[in-house]
């Protein structure tokens, strides 16, 4: 195990100084995106996914930002947790975790071709949503709440934006802003557990993975506490 580890830091150490730019430009796009997640509550792979998938595939950028995403949620979650309200979250997760495998289903090399443009597409749509902000719009009940839990599951497991489903189901219930953050880091937090599990059964946790987490961990843990 010892020396595993010191292989892998060696390692890494290695590809940084053979990749220093390319690092660089990583290190400043996962500090912004996390400044943006801690800031406002969401946003991060929103920010992080397009311009990660300018460099590196999708099946090594998804896992690096589910790993990223983990940590934020799970700190966020910490500093709210008074504040959580579970019964206003239980069906988005279990729903969220039926739609995680559709997700992952997508990384495959198939449909590489229009991962790009089903991206562009959602940040548009949740873009006019959130400026727009249509008022007749509005849910009386939780019962369409699986129907986001799902989507939220698929969007997580494929392109690490879970956020979008559940903020347009929060906001259309007329949750207080607080509450739709507060329910979104509830949310967030299992389905990239499983997101997570789901990467590391299907061999996306490559050497390159690993050493890019290594290196993005320190910008991370700044824009934290920025």
């Amino acid at each position: 195990m010892i020396n595993f580890v010191r292989s892998t830091i060696l390692c890494s150490f290695f590809l940084f100084f053979m990749n220093i730019e390319l690092i660089l430009i990583f290190c400043l796009i996962i500090f912004f995106s996390g400044v943006m997640r801690t800031t406002f509550g969401f946003g991060a792979g929103l920010i992080a996914m397009p311009l990660l998938l300018m460099f590196i595939p999708i099946r090594t950028a998804s896992p690096i930002i589910a790993v990223i995403s983990l940590i934020v949620s799970g700190f966020l979650l910490i500093k709210s947790h008074n504040k959580m309200e579970i019964m206003k979250s239980w069906k988005l997760i279990l729903a969220g975790f039926a739609g995680i495998p559709f997700g992952l289903f997508l990384l495959q090399d198939r449909f590489r071709a229009g991962v790009s443009i089903a991206l562009g597409i959602i940040i548009i749509i949740f873009a006019l949503f959130k400026l727009l902000h249509p008022n007749f719009l509005k849910l009386h009940s939780d019962r369409t709440a699986p129907i986001f839990g799902f989507f939220s599951g698929i969007l997580g497991g494929a392109y690490n934006v879970e956020g979008p489903p559940i903020i347009i189901y929060g906001t259309m219930r007329d949750y207080a802003p607080q509450t739709i953050i507060t329910t979104l880091q509830a949310v967030v937090f299992p389905l990239n557990i499983i997101i997570i599990i789901g990467h590391y059964v299907s061999g996306n946790f490559t050497p390159l993975t690993n050493h890019l987490i290594f290196y993005l961990l320190a910008p991370l843990l700044v824009s934290m506490f920025v």
